[in-house]
C-alpha cells in the first residue's frame, strides 16, 4: 500500500492540534486572556524559564547514567546532544527528534547505532515510569476527570509491556552457540550466531536494569525532571495569580504529558495548550485566565528547549545536524533546511 505524501500528514496534524485546540478553547475571551497574560510577573516567568533549562541538564545525567559499561561521553558533549536534540524535536514533525537523537549520539557522542538506540530506549521506560508518578502525585492532590484516569491506565499498560520486554533482554544472559549446533545446519547455525550476538550486546547494552543502584538514580533524575517542570508551571501560575493549590501544577503536567504523547504538530503547538487549559477548567480556574496561563507555560517551556539547542548548534555544526535529521525518512526537506538555516542565519 502506498504511503500518503509527507505534506499531507503534516497537514492532517495541524488540522487535528486545530480541532482540539477549538474544542478546548471555545467561548474564551481572548482579549482578556492577552490582557492577563501582559499583566504576569516577569519575575516568576523568569525562574520558570530557568526551571525548563534545568531539564536539559538533567537529561544530559540521566543519559549519562544509562551508558553501558565501556561507553563514555562527557557530559558537556552530552549536553550538546541533548540540546540539539530537543531543539529538533521541538521544531520539525512529530518522531524525527527521536531517530536525529539515535544519529547525534553516534556521530557527536561516538556509541555504536546499536547502543544509541539502547540508551533511546530505556530513556522511554524512566520517561513511562515517572509520567506514571505524575500522575500519582496529581490523584494526591485532587481528583483527576475521566479521560486523565483512562490515559493513566493506558500509559502504564504501556510501560508495563515496554519495562517487560527489556528485562527479558538485559536480565537474561545470553547462550552461547555450541559446537552441537553447527550441526544442525549451516543456515541455521549463521542464524543462531547473529541473533545470539544482537542479544549479546542489548544485553550489554541494558545492564542497568541489572544495577539497582544506577537503576535508581536514573530513576531519580528522571524524577527530577519533572520536577523541574512541575516547578515551572506552579512559578507560572504565581505569575498570573491563579487562586490554586501548588500542588495543582502536578494534574497541569499529567494532562500536558498526555495531550503531548501523540504529537501531531511541531513543538505540540495547540495540542499542548489544549491540554493544559483542559486541566486549569477542571481545577476551576477562569477560562480567560487558564488560557493565559497555558500561552505562557508553553512559552516558557519552548523558550530553553529550543534556545539552548540552537545556541550549540555553531559548535555542534550544519553538517552534522543535517546528517541527523537525514537519518529519518519521515523529515520533509523544508524542514531540515528550515533548521540549518537558523545558524545560517
Amino acid at each position: 500500500m502506498k504511503r500518503p505524501p509527507r505534506a499531507v500528514l503534516w497537514v492532517t496534524g495541524w488540522l487535528v492540534a486545530a480541532l482540539l485546540v477549538w474544542l478546548a478553547l471555545r467561548g474564551i475571551d481572548w482579549r482578556a486572556a492577552l490582557a492577563a497574560t501582559r499583566s504576569a510577573h516577569v519575575g516568576w516567568l523568569l525562574l520558570a524559564v530557568l526551571c525548563n533549562l534545568a531539564i536539559l541538564w538533567l537529561w544530559a545525567a540521566l543519559w549519562r547514567v544509562l551508558l553501558p559499561p565501556g561507553a563514555r561521553v562527557p557530559y558537556v558533549r552530552m549536553f550538546e546532544i541533548t540540546a540539539v536534540t530537543s531543539a529538533i524535536m521541538n521544531t520539525v514533525p512529530a518522531l524525527v527528534g527521536h531517530a536525529s537523537a539515535v544519529a547525534l549520539l553516534t556521530r557527536r557522542g561516538g556509541l555504536p547505532p546499536r547502543t544509541s538506540l539502547s540508551l533511546l530506549a530505556l530513556d522511554q521506560v524512566v520517561e513511562g515510569i515517572t509520567k506514571l508518578a505524575v500522575f500519582a502525585l496529581a490523584v494526591a492532590v485532587v481528583e483527576l476527570p475521566p479521560w486523565m484516569r483512562a490515559g493513566a491506565v493506558g500509559l502504564g499498560a504501556v510501560v508495563a509491556v515496554l519495562v517487560g520486554v527489556l528485562w527479558i533482554v538485559g536480565a537474561r544472559a545470553p547462550r552461547q552457540t555450541t559446537v552441537d549446533d553447527g550441526a544442525r545446519g549451516t543456515a541455521a547455525t549463521g542464524f543462531r550466531r547473529r541473533l545470539s550476538a544482537l542479544h549479546a550486546g542489548l544485553h550489554a547494552d541494558f545492564h542497568v536494569l541489572r544495577r539497582p543502584r544506577q537503576g535508581a538514580l536514573a530513576l531519580v533524575l528522571g524524577l527530577a525532571m519533572k520536577g523541574a517542570e512541575a516547578a515551572a508551571i506552579a512559578c507560572v501560575l504565581r505569575a498570573v495569580g491563579a487562586d490554586v493549590p501548588m500542588g495543582a501544577a502536578f494534574v497541569v503536567l499529567g494532562a500536558t504529558n498526555l495531550a503531548t504523547m501523540l504529537p501531531v504538530a511541531p513543538g505540540n503547538l495547540g495540542t499542548y495548550e489544549a491540554g493544559a487549559v483542559a486541566a486549569y477548567r477542571w481545577l476551576g480556574v477562569p477560562p480567560e485566565l487558564a488560557l493565559a496561563a497555558a500561552l505562557l507555560q508553553h512559552g516558557c517551556f519552548l523558550l530553553p528547549a529550543v534556545g539552548a539547542g540552537l545556541a550549540w548548534l555553531p559548535f555542534t555544526g550544519t553538517a552534522a545536524v543535517r546528517g541527523a535529521l537525514a537519518t529519518s525518512r519521515a523529515v520533509p526537506p523544508h524542514a531540515a533546511a528550515a533548521s540549518t538555516k537558523l545558524v545560517a542565519d
